[in-house]
Parts: structure tokens; C-alpha cells; sequence
């Protein structure tokens, strides 16, 4: 459509940049992390020890 600006994410093959080694190894790191080990804190935390 003429007139409009592009560039938003989804916009097509050429709107991101090509992955770099440090983004596929970060994402390969997350993909074999449990995601509820970082969180751990969340489930382990007693309000009224806190307190006390």
C-alpha cells in the first residue's frame, strides 16, 4: 500500500536481521532450561516469614 511504513515484526522474510552465534546459543540454552527453576524463588517465598 503506498504510503505506508513497513518495518513492524511479521512484516515478511526481510524484517529481522539474521541470527548471530551468541542469539543461537542463548536460545538454545533457554530451550533446554526449565523455565519454572528460574521462578523457584516464587514458590519457595512464605509471606508471613517475611514478616516475622
Amino acid at each position: 500500500m503506498p504510503g505506508r511504513q513497513g518495518g513492524g515484526l511479521g512484516e515478511g522474510p526481510d524484517s529481522a536481521l539474521p541470527d548471530r552465534p551468541e542469539q543461537r546459543a542463548r536460545d538454545a540454552a533457554l530451550a533446554d532450561a526449565d523455565p519454572l527453576v528460574g521462578a523457584g524463588w516464587v514458590y519457595g517465598y512464605d509471606p508471613e516469614e517475611a514478616l516475622a
